[in-house]
């Protein structure tokens, strides 16, 4: 990737950051659930970025215990928001979800207390502008997607070699997941090389 295109995709993958840390802090006065949503989106695009090498930077562990409890807080979000209750166990079963809720709620709050620092803003934001600009401008764009393409065919070959249910939901989840990742990755480098859009056309 030039020069030019590397820089305006360090500048992209910052203003996510910028985006996630906004609605971070909004989603923690728990007024509005798109809130989650959108903190959880733009945290799940830059683990993308991380995923692409073997060895994590420092930095993913932590940002992925936030997005494991943005997780549980948005699926009891959505199950709340698309229940209906008409009987007692209806109510019962609400009422039993939003203790859960309240519960992973603290449970976020802490963990962000506990991990979004100064210091660990510093250390995406290294992340960004140094391991990950290197590697854009020594990569062109299509070598990233190759990367993913392969990965999500690994993952539905699993998927579809499994035999028992148990293996069959865990299999589906990972490449629910795999889908997501090289998506966010075609939503971000699709614009800068013509090279990679020819392979995602080929696929």
């Amino acid at each position: 990737m030039n020069q030019r295109n590397a820089e305006k995709l360090k500048y992209e993958l910052l203003e996510t950051w910028n985006t996630f840390n906004h609605y971070m802090t909004e989603a923690l006065t728990f007024q509005n659930s798109e809130d989650i949503h959108q903190a959880r989106v733009h945290l799940r695009k830059l683990l993308t970025f991380m995923q692409l090498y073997d060895t994590k930077p420092s930095t993913y562990r932590q940002l992925k215990q936030l997005m494991e409890a943005l997780g549980a807080v948005r699926d009891e979000d959505v199950l709340l928001e698309g229940l209906t209750v008409e009987t007692d166990l209806d109510q019962a079963f609400s009422d039993h979800i939003e203790a859960l809720r309240a519960k992973d709620r603290t449970l976020l709050t802490s963990r962000v207390t506990e991990k979004m620092t100064p210091s660990l803003d510093q250390q995406v934001r290294r992340f960004i502008g140094g391991q990950l600009f290197r590697a854009f401008r020594k990569h062109d764009a299509a070598s990233f997607l190759e990367k993913a393409n392969i990965e999500r065919k690994r993952r539905i070959k699993a998927h579809q070699e499994a035999t028992n249910m148990s293996a069959r939901l865990e299999t589906l989840h990972k490449v629910r997941l795999a889908v997501k990742r090289e998506r966010y990755l075609n939503e971000y480098l699709l614009n800068y090389e013509a090279k990679a859009r020819k392979i995602k056309f080929k696929n």
